[in-house]
């Protein structure tokens, strides 16, 4: 247990044997992702990648005291494209970075809250012509950020579809939304097609707007209603954990988190919606890497204001893929069925994973390049389109 972080160490929950054997699970399950992955994904504790022999040594670190032997890679004849740190404990030399920018390799870092610490590119070529060009497109602001969110809704509706339908009783809804009153029945019963009706009703509306301050406060709205339909969805646990684990790790919970200022989706207290943190950290990464290669500036964006520090056009471009991301992630928690060993509390309540399984859900659900790279090409026409 000397290798469990310092803040989960005394967490009642986390049983020593299970985190072992959950560790040995999902290792043996991540095989065969690993052996057709572009992506190589650190965890554990201190990890080192270094050159040696001009070969790019990759160690993954300790999760239970164990030592592994190093990966090695060698140039021109490996398919690893990024490399993903799923721990902050570690080291990483000078010639390494050296021998992945050589490579076209990508650096990715993310905490135990699900952020991205660092996210290193090697250098790419900026198209002067095409950001002036969406500099320009000011104007059309309005116009770029309805696309997204229509594209944003009819992927949500798409996978709302696939949720089973089911009753939430116990509960008197009315919502309005668009110019359509929906009125729940006198059980209190919400079915997933009146979530679908609601969000349509809202692409009428969407496609008569034209300022941003409406268009995020219909997204906003829309979103809540989205996530409403996830509450309640089952969580699946092995008989005898499903005793002792907190009530609201059963099932998938509000999207918001109350360790979090202004009640956002942060330090995730259900493991539901601590794995989407990560995967859509993961995504920002591969928009960005796009965006790079395809010469935008991923600082200028037009649904999100534009903020120093704040990458607005990635966060622009992951509304429309947030709900692939969302279905590889419901689809992960419906085949896995969890064991205490797989999840543990921080201090302050957040869900942490073990280190195993966070490997398998980024390697399970990460987004195919063709996915994220075609939203960023997409984009780039549809700019040139409206200019």
């Amino acid at each position: 247990m000397d290798d469990i972080l310092p803040d989960i160490q005394n967490d009642a929950l986390l049983d020593g044997a299970s985190y072992a054997e959950r560790i040995e699970y999902f290792r043996k399950k991540s095989e065969v992702f690993y052996a057709q992955s572009d992506t190589f994904l650190l965890t554990g504790h201190n990890y080192s990648i270094k050159v040696s022999h001009d070969a790019l040594s990759l160690k993954q670190g300790s999760t239970r005291g164990e030592s592994t032997e190093p990966t090695l890679l060698y140039r021109g004849v490996h398919n690893i494209k990024q490399i993903v740190f799923l721990s902050t404990s570690g080291s990483i030399s000078i010639a390494a970075l050296r021998w992945c920018k050589s490579q076209s390799i990508s650096l990715l870092m993310i905490d135990e809250l699900g952020d991205l610490l660092y996210s290193i590119f090697p250098e790419s070529s900026s198209s002067v012509k095409l950001r002036r060009l969406q500099y320009q497109a000011a104007d059309k602001s309005g116009i770029i950020a309805r696309e997204l969110i229509r594209r944003k809704t009819i992927a949500q509706i798409d996978l709302l579809k696939t949720l089973p339908e089911r009753e939430r009783v116990g509960e008197t809804i009315t919502e309005l939304v668009g110019k359509r009153i929906v009125f729940c029945d006198g059980l209190g019963r919400v079915l997933i097609s009146s979530t679908c009706r609601l969000l349509e009703d809202g692409l009428a509306e969407l496609s008569h707007m034209s300022k941003i301050g409406t268009i995020q406060a219909l997204e906003g709205r829309l979103a809540t209603r989205y996530w409403d339909a996830f509450i309640g969805l089952p969580i699946k646990w092995n008989p005898k954990d499903e005793k002792i684990v907190p009530p609201h790790w059963k099932e998938v919970t509000e999207r918001g988190s109350t360790l979090s200022s202004g009640n956002t989706a942060r330090r995730a207290t259900n493991p539901f919606h601590a794995a989407l943190n990560y995967m859509y950290t993961v995504t920002e990464h591969q928009l960005l890497g796009a965006i790079h290669v395809n010469g935008l500036d991923p600082a200028c964006g037009f649904l999100h204001a534009d903020s120093d520090s704040r990458l607005s056009l990635v966060f622009d471009l992951i509304e429309p893929l947030r709900a692939v991301v969302d279905a590889r992630v419901y689809s992960f928690f419906k085949r896995e069925t969890f064991s205490r060993g797989d999840f543990s509390t921080a201090t302050d309540g957040r869900v942490m994973f073990n280190p195993e399984l966070l490997r398998f859900l980024v390697a399970s659900c990460k987004l195919d390049d063709p996915i994220s790279g075609g939203i960023v090409s997409w984009f780039k026409e549809y700019l040139l389109e409206v200019m």
